[in-house]
């Protein structure tokens, strides 16, 4: 018996081709039959391959009002082949009248395109879409034959039906303008995105069941405006008469396969790899016009993009602190290339002598090699050697960048404070992986918080830096104040740690940025019943610096005490150490492996210590809290560790009488105008109460480099601006003097703290309220925000128990008697229970910028104050007085 049982057949509106035998008659319906029959089984076929371009038909701009379409091939959604057999040129203004729509021979009816009926009006300022679709058109005669005893002769019919294609522009209404934020700058990249849909990709997390592949900004179209028989070319934006730009792969796209699934196919589809692909080439595209435009060096990435695809790739020009960390990675391999043990010390400082007096910090995105401090003593007298040395490092680090590519992308520019803290070297075959992963992931939104990695390949970056190191090396012989002999050693153990070259291919600097993924989280699972916990335990012992008689310490004694009382195993310890006694006993305490466990103190300390190895990260100690601020948790970090549990902000706001000013004034011409009507402000004359007001004008202090900035802008901006508000009658003046003549009412503003409440409160009484600094011109004003926390020390043998400590001593409800006791701003913002002028303060400081962990910002105060007093009170010229502030902030830092 057979194994095999045939079932049902169906024939229900199956395809119909004519039965040819022999003497059969055919007639003109069964050829078309037979036509239609192929052109339909062409049609699967196309459907089964996919939709998209196959090759060409690349648009680009020709002239103000035109484009140029490359010939070339792709099927549309229908399966239709469509061929464009050469170059053409498209008028994209319309004319008077409308066009015929090119489709006489009836082949392609169900492609209908809307043709517009009387007059056609210009285009209007807008995004456009520019499809292509299929067309047929008769041509040429052929004679009838006669029907058998007409009387009239026979007539003609079109010989040929022959293909061609018809395009269109669709106005993308939905995107507008491009939305908040949109500019001339911007807005290609923000229409691009719009078509990729990356603003809504972050929905598949969200809900991955209902996820479809409609996510794209052109699925917004209705089936008239984009049918399946289009095939999307390009975008472009129309402004003003003429082409803005126009961008295809915002829409471009490879075939992209179809499949049999029914869900889910906004994750598997073939359509998220051929968009991401896209949008890689679309953001390479744009890329490569700033480049032969000569703009790179000059382009800053949150003008130009909200998004940037997970992976890119950028040429860059060769930047002091970029040479200074290949220099670091050649040091590494010279170091541990050599056997014999005499040239390692020549080796050592040399390569020293190259890279040791640069600045290694996390602001130049490396770190110094712990080798060189342990190469000191070995290398003493190549040292000593070095020191008559005519040509100084960074003179040498500059004849390296001489000999490198000029043009390319200044990362710190182009990133400015979204670029990493430091950088990461790959092997040449991570490259294709790291694209290839990056079709899967999605867009880096530089609107909010998005960390990526910049990656260097490790052998390009050598082999550049390194001959160009040989070069300068051959040509200055006593840059490194060595003899010939050794010279021509140190050049051949460079060579012979290079990366060999590739045959026929030269180097080209570049960069990638990449997306970062968070790393998971693992949970521990038990499916038994955990024994609960026994609280804190051990010894934790705390250092501190608040004044011992004041409300904080008095606080924080009834805090350790109820703590205490909670958790009986443990021993809770508080050591005062007034003024700066803790910061110099620290870290004598830490060298000795001694110490407390947690030190309570402001955060402008938490950069130099994580640096010196006295504190220690509590990443994997501390779970975040939600209701603290996150400005909170960035004021303790360095670099991408966390290292303190918040306690409370402080920083400056705009003390002002409401009896006098019921309303304050939220921007700086606002607070001249009001000044007019006999209103006076009080502004402490110093760098730390002025700070914010700078940022307000555009200000910047330092670069990724640590390098000071004051003087591309902003500053001089302020300090005219506080000249023309000072001959207004605004005191400047010390603090004291300020908040002094504050309370006393001859003067009705002040810029202070919410350490000056509790004397306020008293002189001035229920009219006193706080508001925000006054937003300059340019944006808000940015304060410097400190931050009290419990930082952990790095000799502490019991860490978990001390995080423990610090975060019961930093609840909502110790913040809230910590608030109401000695007027500390808390950082959980959950706690309302509080005085609103401390809600003021909160509300005032959640905009405030966090202390700069840089360690060249510790140089900041004393020249700046210099500038201050020279020009507040003795009027000296502004940009003069900038610059001086500038030229010696950098002198001190070792610029």
């Amino acid at each position: 018996m057979s194994n095999v049982n045939l079932l049902d057949a169906t024939f229900g509106d199956g395809l119909r081709l004519p039965h040819y035998v022999n003497q059969r008659l055919l007639t003109a319906e069964d050829l078309r039959t037979d036509q239609g029959a192929t052109l339909s089984r062409l049609g699967y076929l196309g459907k089964a391959v996919g939709h998209g371009i196959v090759e060409g038909l690349l648009v680009t701009q020709s002239g103000n009002a035109a484009v140029q379409i490359a010939a070339g091939l792709g099927i549309n959604r229908a399966g239709t082949v469509l061929r464009l057999p050469g170059a053409v040129t498209l008028n994209l203004s319309p004319a008077v009248t409308p066009g015929k729509l090119a489709d006489d021979a009836g082949r392609f009816q169900n492609c209908t395109v809307g043709t517009p009926v009387g007059p056609v009006a210009s285009l209007s300022d807008g995004a456009y879409l520019l499809t292509m679709l299929p067309a047929t058109q008769l041509e040429g005669a052929a004679p009838l034959k006669a029907a058998a005893g007409a009387n009239l002769p026979a007539g003609c019919a079109s010989r040929w039906e022959t293909d061609g294609v018809q395009f269109k522009s669709v106005k993308l209404t939905a995107f507008g303008a491009g939305g908040p934020g949109a500019t001339a700058k911007n807005r290609q990249s923000l229409l691009a995105h719009w078509c990729f849909g990356s603003g809504r990709l972050p929905e598949l997390a969200v809900n991955p069941f209902i996820f479809d592949d409609d996510y794209g900004g052109l699925d917004l179209l209705s089936a008239a405006e984009l049918g399946d028989c289009d095939l999307p070319l390009a975008v472009f934006y129309w402004q003003g008469g003429k082409l803005a730009f126009v961008d295809a792969w915002a829409v471009r796209r490879r075939l992209t396969r179809p499949g049999p699934w029914q869900g889910w196919r906004g994750l598997i589809a073939d359509r998220r790899v051929a968009d991401a692909q896209a949008r890689f080439l679309q953001f390479q595209g744009q890329i490569d016009v700033l480049v032969a435009g000569n703009l790179a060096g000059s382009a800053v990435a949150k003008d130009l993009f909200r998004h940037l695809p997970p992976v890119g790739f950028l040429p860059v020009r060769s930047m002091s602190w970029l040479v200074q960390a290949v220099v670091l990675l050649l040091a590494d391999l010279l170091r541990d290339d050599v056997s014999d043990k005499r040239a390692v010390t020549v080796d050592r400082a040399s390569v020293r002598e190259v890279a040791g007096r640069a600045t290694f910090n996390t602001a130049n995105l490396f770190t110094r090699n712990a080798a060189f401090a342990q190469a000191d003593a070995m290398a003493a007298s190549a040292a000593a050697a070095a020191a008559t040395s005519t040509t100084s490092t960074n003179a040498l680090i500059d004849a390296i960048i001489a000999r490198l590519p000029k043009s390319g992308f200044d990362l710190a520019h182009f990133f400015g404070d979204a670029l990493p803290g430091e950088v990461v070297f790959i092997d040449g075959e991570s490259v294709d992986f790291v694209l290839q992963q990056s079709w899967h992931d999605e867009a880096i939104d530089l609107g909010v918080p998005s960390p990526f990695d910049i990656y260097l390949v490790r052998d390009v970056w050598l082999r550049l830096v390194g001959e160009a190191l040989i070069a300068v090396l051959n040509q200055q012989s006593r840059t490194v104040g060595l003899k010939s002999s050794a010279q021509d050693s140190i050049i051949k153990r460079i060579r012979a740690v290079l990366p060999p070259a590739v045959p026929g291919v030269g180097d080209t600097p570049y960069a990638l940025f990449v997306k970062q993924a968070r790393p998971p989280q693992r949970v521990k699972i038990t499916l038994t019943p955990e024994q609960p916990s026994t609280g804190i335990t051990g010894s934790v012992v705390i250092w501190h610096g608040l004044d011992a008689a004041g409300a904080d310490a008095n606080a924080l004694g009834t805090l350790v005490a109820q703590v205490q009382s909670e958790h009986p195993a443990a021993k809770i310890s508080v050591v005062a150490l007034p003024g700066d006694q803790l910061r110099s006993a620290l870290p004598t305490a830490v060298a000795a492996g001694e110490g407390p466990d947690l030190v309570l103190t402001t955060n402008d300390v938490v950069g130099v210590w994580a640096g010196q190895k006295l504190i220690q990260p509590i990443d994997d100690l501390h779970v975040r809290n939600g209701d603290v601020a996150d400005i909170a948790y960035a004021g303790l970090s360095a670099g991408k560790n966390l290292y303190g549990v918040p306690l409370s902000l402080a920083g400056v706001a705009l003390y002002y009488n409401r009896d006098r000013i019921p309303t304050p004034p939220a921007t700086t011409t606002a607070l001249r105008d009001l000044m007019r009507q006999q209103v006076r402000p009080a502004i402490p004359r110093t760098p730390y109460f002025t700070y914010g007001f700078y940022a307000g004008f555009g200000g910047k202090l330092l670069d990724a480099a640590g390098r000071c900035t004051a003087t591309q802008g902003g500053y001089g901006e302020t300090l005219r601006y506080f000249q023309v508000i000072q001959k207004l009658g605004a005191l400047f003046s010390a603090p004291d003097t300020c908040e002094q003549m504050f309370g006393q009412n001859e003067a009705h503003m002040l810029v202070g703290g919410p350490w000056s409440l509790a004397a306020l409160r008293k002189t001035v009484g229920g009219a006193l309220a706080v508001a925000p600094l006054p937003a300059g011109p340019i944006g808000a004003s940015r304060p410097l925000l400190t931050v009290d926390g419990f930082l952990l020390v790095q000799t502490s043998n019991n860490a978990e128990n001390a995080v423990r400590v610090a975060e019961a001593l930093t609840s909502a409800a110790a913040q809230t008697l910590f608030a109401t006791e000695a007027d500390r701003v808390p950082a959980n913002l959950a706690v309302k229970q509080i005085d609103p002028l401390l809600t003021a303060f909160s509300t005032a400081l959640v905009a405030a910028e966090p202390w700069p962990q840089q360690p060249q910002f510790a140089a900041w105060w004393t020249p700046f104050q210099t500038m201050l007093d020279n020009v507040l009170a003795a009027g000296a010229d502004v940009d003069g007085a900038v610059a001086e502030a500038c030229k010696a902030m950098d002198t001190a830092n070792g610029f």
